[in-house]
């Protein structure tokens, strides 16, 4: 009698796990929207699988959906989620922050690697927190950088200038240029905005490019992206959690301890907490909101740490970006270098001195091209990281459930065919690279920037009262690289462009990027 009994329980329990999985993973929630369609859950293993890269994947299952329907149902961190691509929806839900609450990984996947990488910071909180981040964090990461600094930048810029330039004397190709330019973003980061030189460019082993490379590798595989539940099973990845703390540590003793009071030499001030101090820097302002306890160790931790990865990874993609395009458009780049030079020329330089970040600020193609590339190849090009507090009816027909995660794919919105071109400078289709399209003059430039960014049509730093605090100094950095390169290097081609692919998962570059001088 045991064994009929025993077998009945264990099918019981067999049926029952099979229901779960069934209604947990196999298919969306039974209040989902019936008018949107359904990405198959196996499309979110073909970026571990295969060897397609995400514009690859968008292009064959994303794109005919998403422009029929404005967004669709997909798998992605260990749930179903709304992915929107219609830039008024998207409007629509930059507008409406209450009801499209930011939820990052630390309330959506807390187990997960990410969510001990990026914890409760001012790109994820909502509500109070976010209120705090700000507050304390808006005015350093919008400080604009000094002359001091702007030379300490343009040093580390020279250097990574010089190996190209050697390398193009001595008639090599640049094989690792993906590996140089993640140097050098960590590095300007450092010395940009967190007043320390992490010095990667000039020691091939940093321990912080160790650490952040090996934690990288990890978090950006599309397997663990789309089940981090498997960061509590695999033993594997227990490890990166420990990396993780390291990173921490190595991060505090870069950044002169700023989240340990103890070892800070400055003392705290009898200052009460509603009179402002001084205007100083991110890191001095970061300190005094310890001091005063206006936030705790952990968050000043995790945001030092969301700046860190998002401040130089960010520029890393972007950059990388920028040389793949240029090195695919001669005439762009000779474009480029015309307007550079003869801005050179204008401001009396005789030589290979850097221009100001505010002479490279009015220049129109410069600024055109490092929106273009923004555009077409967006850093993050899908981030799902809005939680919805009460049903709502996105766009007056999709109907959401309380407490659905949504999100976007940028790579998907600045491609959005739903509307009329929203460049009017151009009829080029939006999957060229045309930096004409935003305009001729800086002011016309600027204009469509603005206003695209506020139709949802250009969300490569999302947009609303959550759009990215730091884009100006991503701009400025941006801006000064390509100076050095295009005028103090020479001409470059990308070598075996046909057979580029970009990321499978996570962040957005070109892969293996390798450039050849062709014009010193």
């Amino acid at each position: 009698m045991e064994l009929p009994f025993l077998l009945a329980a264990f099918l019981s329990v067999f049926v029952l796990f099979i229901g779960f999985v069934w209604n947990k993973y196999l298919q969306p929630p039974s209040d989902f929207p019936t008018n949107l369609p359904v990405i198959p859950l196996y499309f979110s293993l073909l970026g571990y699988l295969t060897d397609r890269g995400q514009d690859e994947l968008y292009n064959q299952y994303l794109r005919d959906p998403l422009n029929e329907f404005g967004a669709v149902i997909i798998f992605f961190g260990s749930r179903w989620n709304i992915l929107v691509q219609r830039p008024s929806y998207l409007a629509e839900i930059f507008k409406n922050s209450g009801e499209y609450a930011k939820s990052g990984n630390q309330k959506k996947i807390p187990y997960s690697v990410v969510a001990a990488l990026t914890g409760d910071n001012i790109i994820s909180a909502h509500g109070d927190n976010w209120n705090l981040y700000r507050r304390i964090m808006k005015k350093g990461t919008q400080r604009k950088l000094d002359l001091q600094t702007v030379r300490s930048m343009r040093l580390k810029v020279g250097k990574v200038a010089g190996v190209l330039r050697e390398q193009n004397n001595r008639g090599l190709e640049v094989v690792s240029l993906d590996n140089l330019i993640q140097r050098l973003s960590m590095d300007m980061l450092g010395v940009g905005m967190l007043e320390t030189d992490f010095q990667t460019i000039e020691d091939p082993n940093a321990r912080i490019f160790y650490l952040h490379n090996n934690i990288k590798k990890a978090i950006f595989n599309p397997l663990f992206l789309n089940f981090p539940i498997l960061d509590r099973i695999i033993p594997t990845r227990w490890r990166i959690f420990k990396l993780i703390q390291q990173l921490e540590e190595e991060l505090l003793s870069r950044t002169i301890n700023i989240c340990n009071t103890s070892s800070s030499s400055r003392t705290k001030r009898d200052t009460p907490t509603d009179i402002p101090l001084e205007p100083t820097s991110l890191i001095t302002d970061m300190q005094d909101a310890l001091f005063r306890s206006s936030w705790t160790r952990r968050q000043c931790l995790d945001n030092l740490k969301i700046i860190f990865i998002a401040g130089h990874e960010n520029l890393h993609q972007h950059l990388v970006s920028l040389f793949f395009l240029l090195g695919t458009h001669p005439h762009a780049m000779q474009t480029l270098h015309k307007e550079l030079s003869k801005a050179a020329h204008d401001a009396g330089h005789i030589t290979n001195d850097p221009l100001s970040t505010e002479a490279l600020d009015h220049l129109p193609y410069l600024t055109a091209t490092c929106y273009e590339a923004l555009r077409l190849l967006p850093p993050i090009p899908q981030l799902i990281n809005r939680k919805t507090t009460d049903p709502v009816l996105l766009g007056g027909k999709i109907p959401i459930p309380e407490g659905t995660y949504v999100g976007w794919t940028a790579f998907g919105a600045h491609r959005d065919t739903s509307s009329p071109n929203p460049y009017p400078y151009s009829s080029t289709s939006l999957d060229k690279f045309d930096p004409s399209r935003w305009g001729n003059t800086i002011d016309e430039i600027r204009r469509v920037h603005r206003r695209t960014q506020a139709r949802g049509e250009f969300v490569a730093f999302t947009g609303g009262m959550r759009a990215c605090l730091g884009q100006a100094y991503a701009d400025d950095v941006a801006k000064l690289v390509l100076d050095a390169m295009v005028r103090g290097v020479g001409m470059w081609e990308v070598v075996g462009k046909e057979d580029v692919k970009m990321t499978p998962g996570g962040l957005l570059r070109p892969r293996g990027l390798r450039i050849r001088f062709v014009e010193k």
